[in-house]
């Protein structure tokens, strides 16, 4: 098990969308909550992780002071206030877990603009994601 190095990624989840494509998480300004579209790797799918600590790690839109954080069943996207996730990869991809490691991110509907959710780990590939660098 690993964690992905600090730096820039496209982050996209394994399940593709109906027609066939890989849907990466995105943030636009204004937006509620990080979302998935259809993967183009323009600047609002870049994302920029950092180490918090050996455990945790922080995930942001690239250039901004911003963070992931936790919302109503979503990731919501927050001025940084030490939100931390723990990201575990193996060979289906990685995990992105809270701290406590009892809700993991997924896409329930792979389907262009979809909110990322937060919810119980299931173990199924709409809970697993790409890392890849930039």
């Amino acid at each position: 098990m690993s964690r992905p190095a600090p730096g820039r990624y496209v982050i996209y989840n394994r399940v593709l969308s109906p027609s066939g494509q890989k849907l990466a998480m995105s943030y636009k300004n204004g937006d509620s909550g990080a979302t998935v579209t259809a993967l183009n790797y323009a600047p609002y799918q870049v994302w920029e992780v950092q180490n918090y600590d050996s455990r945790t790690q922080s995930i942001s839109p690239q250039g901004t002071n911003l963070q992931c954080a936790w919302g109503d069943g979503f990731i919501s996207v927050l001025p940084a206030g030490g939100y931390v996730w723990v990201i575990i990869g193996n060979d289906d991809g990685y995990t992105i877990q809270d701290g406590g490691e009892s809700n993991s991110w997924g896409v329930d509907s792979a389907v262009d603009s979809h909110l990322v959710n937060i919810g119980q780990p299931t173990g199924s590939v709409q809970q697993r994601w790409i890392f890849e660098k930039m």
